[in-house]
């Protein structure tokens, strides 16, 4: 699972527990390091604003805290969860063609 997606996941959740206020928008920003870019979540902001909106930036810290700690991140892993089904579709393919319901 790429981090990119988590963190499309985490987005959206923050959407819904913390709505963003007007004129200000969550997303994905690419920060630079020494061993190369990496993903996080940031905050833009149009307006006057001068500050960051940090009563918002702290309630987004605390939610995606209880979201993280609240998904078991392995047992979801695509390539587990996708092999689980290419292994069912092989049983399927030698069965006698009845299905069960």
């Amino acid at each position: 699972m790429s981090s990119v997606s988590c963190l499309e996941w985490g987005i959206e959740y923050l959407r819904w527990v913390v709505p963003e206020p007007e004129g200000f928008e969550l997303g994905i920003m690419w920060q630079e390091h020494d061993l190369g870019d990496y993903p996080s979540i940031g905050v833009q902001w149009d307006g006057p604003w001068s500050e960051p909106p940090s009563k918002f930036m702290r309630r987004c810290e605390e939610a995606l805290r209880i979201f993280d700690r609240s998904v078991e991140w392995a047992s979801i892993n695509p390539s587990r969860v996708g092999g689980r089904f290419d292994e069912e579709d092989e049983a399927l393919e030698t069965d006698d063609g009845e299905d069960e319901f």
